[in-house]
């Protein structure tokens, strides 16, 4: 019996059909909420960050229309640049190298990203990232006090959620 081939289904083939279809769409954006005032405040300032295991020296945000930039700085100088979806799409980021993390140098692919963002309160900004085809989602809940920011990362794999690092800075 497993030997022989299946009959045709003209209807199955046509429901599979569209679902890919479907899922071959791009999600629909949302209207993207107000900025908080603190937004307007913090946009495109750089914010130094004490010593932290992911090697993490600066980073800035400047917030756009629908989406967001975000500059990070790694000892040694590396940068690495995203654009952060504000309209629940996350922007897909193509970077081309991954940083030792122990500040020695470029040793390969880091991957391809999609990542969103979104106002949780009207002082922390949370940054969703997804790794594409990988259960590897970072999340980075980005708190703004005066001049003073705190970071608090964690990852979560395949429903396991670690708190990577909490990172304190201040606006350079």
């Amino acid at each position: 019996m497993a030997d022989e081939a299946l009959s045709e289904n003209p209807e199955t083939l046509e429901k599979l059909e569209t679902l890919i279809d479907e899922f071959e769409k791009p999600p629909e954006p949302k209207p993207v909420p107000p900025l908080p005032e603190i937004a307007y405040n913090i946009s495109g300032k750089t914010y130094e960050l004490e010593n932290n295991n992911h090697n993490i020296t600066s980073f800035s945000l400047t917030f756009q229309e629908e989406e967001a930039i975000i500059e990070v700085t790694y000892t040694g100088g590396y940068q690495l640049v995203s654009s952060i979806g504000l309209d629940d799409v996350p922007r897909i980021n193509n970077h081309s190298y991954l940083y030792d993390w122990s500040g020695l140098s470029e040793i390969g692919e880091l991957g391809v990203w999609a990542v969103k963002g979104n106002w949780k309160n009207e002082d922390t900004f949370e940054i969703i990232q997804q790794l594409v085809g990988d259960h590897l989602t970072i999340t980075k809940s980005v708190t703004f006090q005066n001049e003073e920011v705190s970071i608090i990362m964690y990852d979560t794999y395949h429903f396991l959620t670690l708190d990577l690092e909490t990172i304190a800075g201040k606006q350079k």
